[in-house]
């Protein structure tokens, strides 16, 4: 494609952004533990509260941002001179500054909350604190998946009816053979403020809605727009949101074992007391972070996974594969994406499949499958290329299509450096 080395070259610059602010984080949380500053800061931070629960916010208050500080030259170099060189945002640099303090200040929310939690799963179980930790956290984590599209409904102030009155029936009715039935679709004014938006299926009960980009909607044909709410749909109807989140609470998991089993090694030597030791929570933030690393490979592989099948489920409902290879193009040119990544690239970084390979797979599907512009005159099924005119109105399994899920942390987890080039 005409982007190959313009895509490429900024690929490859978000990617190096990524892996430096992960060094950071890494050297910052290693440096902290060993040093003894953590010792002294949580020291310091009981001398000023005779209240546990507020030395422990207090201690992560005063990490993020010491953090959010060291972090503040790459992020802009990233996210306001990158983005601006490659003519991807112009977003005034109050905004920028608004929205990277507010990214700040929830991960201070995120990071104390698990801490705390951590904290009284030690008080109450220290064998086992891990596991009630986890388990909280996996709680958390799922029910994030239900609650997040809500927020977003909420958040969604700048909403209106659809002004092509065949595109919005055309997707209300997509919605009810995909099993969403009934559900109103709206244009969801983000401007240039987010151009990675598409759409989504957000809110729970009465106020779930689908949400069309503006931005989608002014550079898309009818039936472009269709294929990619019918994507967002089979994210849906599969409950692709809740194994997302199911899978973040096992890499938790994961973590805060590999932590429990290394603390009583290295307490002694960084004045540890134990997992509620508040001076212990870098080192159990730097071990979680190393273990979502190892788990990258795994868990992107399984997003791809749930993204191909999605593009399989939006061409059996639209039989429109010629929408989707356009559609993918498009997309692909303007958000700069590589057609074929590096491998390793791929594995650590991508939750998507290339661009080549998702054009490829429709067009191969639409050489084996007779195609229909414009709205199918059947619910299709589930499996690609059959048609199943009972299941029009079938209820869909559980999950909205928007990933609440929220496993923040100060971590290595983009220490990718193999993948750079």
């Amino acid at each position: 494609m005409a982007n190959e080395d313009k895509s490429t070259r900024y690929q490859r610059l978000r990617r190096r952004a990524a892996i430096a602010t992960g060094v950071l984080d890494a050297v910052l949380l290693a440096g902290v533990a060993v040093s003894g500053q953590s010792r002294a800061l949580a020291d310091g931070a009981a001398a000023a509260t005779s209240m546990t629960s507020a030395a422990t916010v207090g201690f992560v208050l005063a990490l993020v941002a010491v953090r959010t500080v060291l972090v503040l030259p790459l992020a802009y170099a990233s996210e306001v001179v990158h983005e601006r060189r490659y003519g991807r945002a112009l977003v005034a640099l109050a905004q920028w500054c608004g929205a990277y303090l507010w990214r700040a200040i929830v991960l201070a929310a995120v990071l104390a909350g698990a801490a705390l939690v951590i904290q009284a799963a030690a008080w109450w179980s220290p064998a086992n604190w891990w596991a009630w930790a986890s388990g909280v956290l996996a709680a958390v984590l799922i029910s994030g998946a239900a609650l997040v599209p809500a927020l977003v409904v909420r958040s969604a102030s700048e909403v209106s009816p659809i002004q092509r009155p065949g595109l919005a029936a055309r997707l209300t009715e997509l919605a009810l053979r995909a099993g969403a039935g009934g559900v109103p679709v709206f244009e969801w004014k983000v401007g240039r403020r987010a151009t990675a938006v598409t759409a989504v299926l957000a809110g729970i009960g009465p106020s779930r809605r689908i949400l069309v980009a503006d931005t989608v909607l002014d550079t898309h044909t009818d039936d472009e727009v269709e294929v990619i709410v019918a994507h967002e749909l089979a994210h849906y109807r599969r409950g692709d949101s809740w194994w997302s989140a199911a899978m973040a609470a096992g890499a938790a998991a994961a973590g805060l074992y590999a932590s429990a089993r290394l603390l009583p090694t290295v307490a002694g030597a960084l004045a540890i007391s134990g997992p509620s030791d508040t001076a212990a929570l870098p080192l159990v933030a730097l071990v979680c972070g190393g273990v979502a690393l190892v788990l990258s490979p795994v868990l992107n592989a399984v997003s791809r996974a749930q993204e191909r099948r999605a593009d399989r489920d939006a061409l059996a409902w639209t039989r429109n594969a010629s929408a989707l290879v356009r559609t993918l193009k498009r997309l692909s040119a303007a958000h700069l994406a590589e057609d074929r990544p590096p491998l390793l690239a791929h594995a650590l970084f991508h939750r998507h499949p290339a661009a080549a390979e998702r054009i490829a797979e429709a067009e191969k599907w639409a050489n084996a499958v007779p195609q229909t512009e414009g709205p199918g005159p059947v619910a299709w099924s589930l499996e690609p290329g059959t048609a199943n005119p009972s299941r029009g109105a079938q209820a869909a399994g559980p999950g909205p299509s928007v990933c609440g899920t929220a496993f923040a942390h100060f971590s290595a987890s983009a220490i990718r450096s193999a993948a750079a080039g």
